[in-house]
Parts: structure tokens; sequence; C-alpha cells
């Protein structure tokens, strides 16, 4: 049966030049060439795309790019690329702050309603046993906000080619086709490489917020000229500020920039406090301190002692294949350590990846696949990583296939059940604030995972304090050092 093309609902010609391309972590792609464009006046970025072979629709989605030219005297020709219907979530943006909620709650009640002035309706969407406890996201697109759910709970999500969005477990997305050594698939192949292989795995996660810091005593003390005064943490919360041991009044200590009229001043993520210049400045008599929640940054490292072994044994050297994560939504020692942790499950082999051609529908990027094939000795779950269509008759495509093993995890699909079993809570977009700093140690567990809680810049020197004979570095990341005694 003939494959039609419509752009904007208007039907009009193509040659034999298209192709998509689907990906696990992308959306999919559609090139086509349109070989007489006098069926339209113009075509444009944004227009919709309809790609048919009879009743079945092969593509939905718009026009991404376009060149045109002319083909011949007064006949224009194009080369389009177009984004199926995810991208309309990387059109709009949201601005929300909102505790206590979950990732079900976070897209129907949030995210969905803005989709729905673009067309989408809702598909499947799951999360409700995903506890998001806070969400700041300060006007970040709509699909950023998926992707990082879909990363932390690994979920997947899409918009498909009828405007409905899906939001719905991994292990609940096998496919329906099942490769043996019977099935018709031709050029089938496994290459095996290092690819994304990793042993050690750093995380460099958000901000935990420290235990409450009593009465602590900023710098520089009071001279009679300083207005602002430093502390060891950037702050957190509201401080209880003391001056001259008596503490100022919740409605006296305003937010720096914001409020007018107050004592002191404060602002997240920043550790000092200021005075209203209006206040009389403290003389050398008087005494400042505070308690207060402070922020650290947080930097985790996890590694898997057999896998170094094993890459030892065969390369020399150390063995490490090391890797940093970059995951500011995570904003707990645990969380980050978990992450940490989930990525040397993901990473730490050497995967089995397999390719091959099939000739009919029904394989689909982010699928689970069965695939059993004697001659290379292969009977387990393949995650399809990607699927490239093209035509290879008037009535029959052509499946470019793609997809790697999940052996290391115990599985694909185990994998994904144990990730959403697992319970954990996130927090997304805590704060946005960059400053430079400077670290020490508060913390070291270890074991083969080890928290690194670093303290910012802020400190006054002391007179007591002097280098040990006992600490040398045995670790550097990134220029902070890691003291063990």
């Amino acid at each position: 049966m003939a494959r039609t093309l419509k752009v904007n609902g208007i039907d009009v010609r193509f040659d034999g030049r298209w192709s998509t391309k689907d990906s696990v972590n992308g959306r999919s792609d559609f090139s086509f060439g349109i070989v007489d464009g006098k069926s339209l006046i113009d075509i444009a970025v944004g227009m919709s795309v309809e790609f048919d072979r009879g009743s079945t629709k092969l593509f939905r989605g718009f026009i991404s790019s376009v060149s045109d030219r002319e083909e011949s005297p007064n006949y224009l020709s194009y080369e389009c690329s177009a984004g199926d219907n995810s991208m309309i979530a990387s059109w709009r943006t949201i601005a929300l702050s909102k505790v206590g909620l979950t990732a079900y709650d976070l897209i129907i009640n949030h995210l969905l309603p803005i989709l729905a002035e673009e067309g989408v309706t809702e598909g499947v969407i799951q999360g409700v046993d995903i506890t998001i406890e806070k969400a700041n996201y300060p006007y970040i697109l709509i699909s950023d906000a998926l992707d990082e759910l879909s990363d932390i709970a690994g979920y997947v999500w899409y918009i498909d080619m009828d405007k409905k969005l899906y939001f719905h477990r991994r292990d609940q997305y096998p496919s329906t086709v099942t490769i043996t050594d019977s099935s018709v698939v031709k050029g089938f192949k496994r290459n095996r490489k290092y690819g994304a292989y990793r042993n050690v795995e750093y995380n460099r996660a958000g901000e935990g917020e420290t235990l409450l810091q009593p009465r602590e005593v900023p710098s520089p003390k009071p001279d009679g000229s300083s207005r602002t005064f430093i502390f060891k943490y950037p702050l957190a919360q509201p401080p209880t500020i003391y001056i001259d041991g008596v503490a100022l009044l919740p409605s006296e200590v305003g937010i720096l920039n914001v409020d007018t009229g107050k004592k002191y001043y404060w602002q997240y993520g920043t550790n000092f406090v200021t005075q209203d210049d209006s206040q009389t400045l403290l003389s050398v008599t008087d005494t400042i301190d505070a308690d207060y929640i402070g922020l650290y940054p947080i930097l985790t490292v996890a590694d898997d002692a057999s896998e170094i072994a094993e890459r030892q044994s065969i390369e020399g050297g150390s063995g490490k294949h090391e890797h940093l994560s970059i995951n500011k939504s995570i904003n707990t020692n645990l969380q980050s350590i978990q992450y940490s942790q989930s990525q040397l499950e993901l990473y730490a082999s050497i995967p089995d990846d397999i390719g091959f051609t099939y000739y009919e529908s029904g394989i689909v990027a982010g699928q689970l696949l069965t695939v059993t094939k004697d001659l290379f000795g292969i009977d387990e779950q393949f995650l399809i990583k990607s699927v490239g269509m093209s035509a290879f008759s008037t009535d029959v495509e052509r499946y470019d296939v793609v997809g790697t093993d999940g052996v290391n995890v115990g599985g694909w699909e185990r994998f994904f059940k144990d990730i959403v079993l697992a319970g954990k809570k996130f927090i997304l977009g805590d704060n946005e604030l960059v400053i430079l700093l400077s670290s020490q140690v508060e913390t070291e567990l270890h074991g083969g995972a080890v928290y690194l809680n670093l303290a910012r810049t802020g400190l006054s020197p002391s007179t007591t304090l002097s280098p040990s004979t006992t600490l040398s570095p045995s670790v550097r990341i990134g220029g902070e050092e890691v003291l063990h005694d």
C-alpha cells in the first residue's frame, strides 16, 4: 500500500529519500524531500507532518528545519527534517515551587495543563510512588522537567502520534516482538566495547542542609564599622540572630534585597548577615552570634572492587575507569551515593550491543526486546537504544535496530523495577546559586562508598589551629583534597 505525506494537512509529493530515527533518550526524527512544492505556497518550520502507509501511522510531528531550491524552472523542491510530537514539550516552560507532591501530581496538575494548550491530552501517567519533596522550577522547559523526572525514576516519557502524554515505568514497556534463530532478520551482529564503561563513579550533587549550628560567632567581630558578618556555611533558612545575648524577633530579620525596615538581613545560599543602615553600629563591646541551618556541597564516590580487579588483570595499571556525574537535583548524601551505585550497576561491565535489520513493525526505542540466538549464546533481554526506519519496498519498511544488554544488573526488567521499589524521595532544582568555594573535610565513610561533605569559605583565622603532622593528602578531586588520618 502506498505511503502518503501531508504537510499542514495538505497532500504533497515526496521522493524516496526519507528515513526516521528513534532513540531511547531522544525524540524521533523524520527526514524527507518534497519533489514538487507547487501544491503549497510555502513550507515553513513548525508545520505539522503526517506520514502514513494506508491506515498505519508511521510518523507524526512538526517540521524543525527546511531548505528549498529550484529543482527545475518554476518548480520548488524541499529538504525537510521533522521532530515528533514530543518536541511540543520543548516549546513551553514551567515556573513552579512546590513541596510534598508525587511525580504523578507534578505532571497531571502542573505540566499537563500547560501542554493541554497545545492540544496534548493524558495518556498513561504513572509515578504515584515517586515522592518529590520539593520541586523548584524557575521557568525551565517542560521537556527538561520531564527528562529530569525520567532520569531519577528510570521512567520513559513521550508524546505519541495522537498527542497523548505518557510517563511510565520501562519494565512495563516490553516489545511484542521476539527475535529467535527462526526470525527473518538480516545482518545480526554483536559488538563489545568500552562505551560508557566505568568502575569508579563520582557524583557532584547539589547542596545538603547541615545540622543546626548553635550560637556560631561570625567574622569579623563587632568593631564599630562593620555591618556584614560572615558565617562558616551558606544559610539555608532564616537564622536566629543574637545581639549581646538577646535573640532578635523573626519579624526583625528580613530577606536581603527583598524586605526593608528590618534590623538584619539574610539571603539563601550566602554565608553572611547584614545590619540595616538605620541601626546603630555594633561596638567592640557588643557581641553577635546566631543559630542557623547551613548548606554544604555534596560529593560522593562509589567503586566496584571486583571490576577494578578484573580490568587490572587484563589491562595492567590500576584497573580504574573513573567517571564524574553532575546531578544538582540530588540534595542528600544518601541519594547521591545511591545514584553513584546505580550508575555502576548500569555501566560497570563491558556491554554487549546488538544490531540487526528487521522488516516488520513493532520494535520501538526504549522497549525491552527478548533475543534468543543459539549461535551467539544469547538468551536475554536487550534495551532497544535506537530504531531507524526507511523504505524497503512500496508496502514494507526496513528497521535498523540497535540494542544493549542488561546482564550486569540481573536483566533490564529487574533493574527498572528495583529503581521504583527503592521508594526514593527527590528534591528537584532546589537552588541555582553558583558560588566559588574552597573546601575542608567534615565526614568520611569507607567501604566502597565515601561521603565527602565540603565546607565553604567564610572561615575566620584562628590562633589555636596549626597544621598536623599526622595528616596528608591522599585523594584530590577537582582541586579538593580529601584527608585521611
